[in-house]
């Protein structure tokens, strides 16, 4: 009995001993990261059978747990891949804050400013040399400005994917190490002894793994612990599966897990963060600064081609943009406009070509209907080519070329025509009639228009006829067709009598002026058609004194008609007080 009391009192002794040495182990892993506190668990020891009785021998240490909370361990883990992608994320971001500078005097907000200040500032003086100078060099300021950037961004993007290489290393190298943790643990507990230091030595490299990427961790219950990524199987029981980087079919990089196809998402950790900020932040920045610059060169470029240089307008244009031929049958011509390979967007509208008369000054406008849908590249070519005095082809490089006939400019400004009464319809001293609409005219074949002079004092009356073969569609005339048959006319050629085409109007005049210039027209299907009838066999006079209409000044509006209207009738150049509003 003596005996059994002593075992007693020793096991306790040592079960004590046991307790104080893990008290131990617990202060002096105080500080070691990942670290467990271990509790030793305590039970009766066996008793023994003494006089057909069991007589208790004490206690017993039967085993040191760790003190751990699985839930709580488990949100770690998922906070921890949280964090280690906003922290990725805040980095890079700080990266680009610090690189646009805005607000601040080296942004791209004032080097635009800049620029807008410096074209602004040239518009109200465009002969000024030294503004020209300031704009020119404000617009290579901000050109800088964009590469900077530019070349700034992709080097943020380089660095992203340098680091993600770097990255994916060390993900590698926890997945193998958890793997070999695993392998250890499951040999120390099968045979009964918890591996406490090693669960915590792979509790560190999970929490190390979480941090880089969005894990799941599974334990099985042999004690290993497996990891998935996105449902990929990173590590199993005993085995690590390599992460690797490679490209996309769009050339970003994305993420494979060995053993499995396809791409992994990675949704968090640093990894997780790198891949948001290489595959959507910088190139959602680099796009937008590309299409910042883009659209500023188009409607710069877009505006500067309506200007004119300070000698006058063009003789001769060569584009710098080529035409491709993107359906490969070796023509340019049967390209639709806007998938020629053009690099700016063709939208339907109109182009305006404006030719000059150099010996007159006198300026006609043109306007092509281009369609974004319809219109092909021959199809303006030929457009071009119908202009009087233009003619217009692509060159061996598919680039268009446009010429000016000896004596004539072309342009294609928004400027208005600075004598838009050149030819004297308005104000001029003959005697002039206008249709009282613009064209077409609803004429037939075989009618004619009955004209009367008086040249010298000797009336002379004769008739114009208009066939059908000198029209498009005679029931449809337009105000250039009865022109060019009236013109032809020897009868008109002799009594000093000149049509032409304004605006879609026809309009009839003496080639003299002043008061002894007059005609006078005749009643008929052709004098109705034109607006006319109330004028049937009055005479149209000239005038003494003529006005002189000029347009000056800068116009932006949204068109390039104006109307005059008199406040009375009367005589122009000679009623007193009548006035155009």
């Amino acid at each position: 009995m003596t005996s059994i009391s002593l075992n007693t009192g020793l096991r306790a002794l040592l079960s004590a001993q046991f307790m104080l040495d893990t008290v131990g182990h617990n202060i002096s892993n105080a500080n070691t990261p990942g670290y467990s506190r271990q509790a030793v668990q305590l039970g009766q020891s066996l008793p023994l059978s003494v006089r057909g009785l069991l007589l208790g021998t004490g206690v017993d240490a039967v085993s040191v747990q760790r003190k751990v909370d699985s839930l709580l361990d488990r949100r770690i883990l998922n906070q921890t891949s949280v964090s280690g992608g906003l922290s990725t994320q805040l980095a890079a971001f700080s990266e680009l804050e610090s690189l646009f500078n805005e607000p601040g005097e080296n942004g791209l907000a004032t080097g635009l400013d800049d620029f807008f200040l410096g074209v602004s500032q040239l518009s109200g003086a465009p002969d000024d040399s030294i503004l020209r100078t300031s704009a020119v060099r404000s617009a290579l300021v901000l050109s800088e400005h964009f590469h900077s950037l530019a070349s700034g961004v992709n080097e943020l993007q380089t660095g992203l994917e340098d680091e993600l290489e770097m990255r994916v290393l060390e993900v590698n190298e926890l997945s193998r190490e958890i793997a070999d943790l695993n392998v250890r643990i499951i040999e120390s507990e099968s045979s009964g002894l918890p591996a406490n230091d090693l669960r915590d030595q792979r509790g560190v490299a999970l929490g190390e793994l979480s941090d880089l990427v969005d894990t799941q961790v599974i334990e099985d219950p042999d004690g290993a612990a497996r990891v998935l990524v996105s449902g990929n199987t990173l590590v199993s029981s005993a085995r690590a599966n390599a992460f690797t980087v490679q490209p996309t079919v769009g050339g970003a990089l994305g993420l494979k897990v060995e053993g499995s196809t396809g791409f992994v998402p990675a949704l968090g950790g640093r990894i997780g963060g790198l891949i948001e900020m290489s595959q959507q932040q910088t190139t959602g920045v680099t796009s937008g600064l590309d299409r910042l610059a883009r659209n500023l060169i188009f409607e710069v470029n877009k505006i500067h081609s309506t200007g004119i240089p300070a000698g006058g307008a063009f003789q001769v244009l060569v584009s710098d943009n080529k035409i491709e031929d993107r359906d490969g049958d070796g023509k340019l011509t049967d390209e639709l406009l806007s998938k020629a390979g053009l690099p700016f967007a063709i939208s339907s509208g109109e182009l305006y070509v404006n030719v000059t008369d150099e010996a007159t000054g006198n300026l006609r406008k043109h306007r092509i209907d281009v369609s974004a849908t319809h219109t092909t590249v021959g199809g303006l070519v030929d457009s071009l080519n119908a202009i009087d005095n233009l003619s217009a082809s692509l060159d061996s490089f598919g680039r268009l070329r446009v010429v000016a006939e000896a004596g004539h400019r072309f342009d294609f400004s928004r400027r208005l025509d600075p004598n838009p009464d050149s030819l004297g319809t308005f104000g001029g001293t003959q005697a002039s009639i206008g249709s009282a609409l613009p064209g077409p005219f609803g004429l037939q074949d075989g009618e004619s228009l009955t004209l009367t002079t008086d040249p010298g004092g000797t009336p002379s009356t004769f008739s114009i006829p208009f066939a059908a073969e000198d029209f498009v569609e005679i029931s449809e005339a337009t105000a250039a067709e009865i022109a060019a048959v009236i013109n032809a006319n020897p009868d008109a050629q002799a009594n000093g009598i000149v049509a032409s085409e304004v605006n879609g109007s026809l309009f009839l005049q003496t080639v003299s002026g002043g008061t002894n210039a007059d005609f006078t027209v005749g009643a008929g299907p052709v004098t109705d058609a034109l607006g006319w009838t109330a004028l049937a066999g009055s005479t149209i006079s000239g005038h003494t004194d003529g006005v002189s209409v000029a347009i000056s000044g800068l116009y932006s509006g949204p068109a390039d008609t104006f109307s005059f209207v008199p406040n009375m009738d009367g005589a122009i150049g000679t009623t007193p007080g009548l006035s155009i509003e």
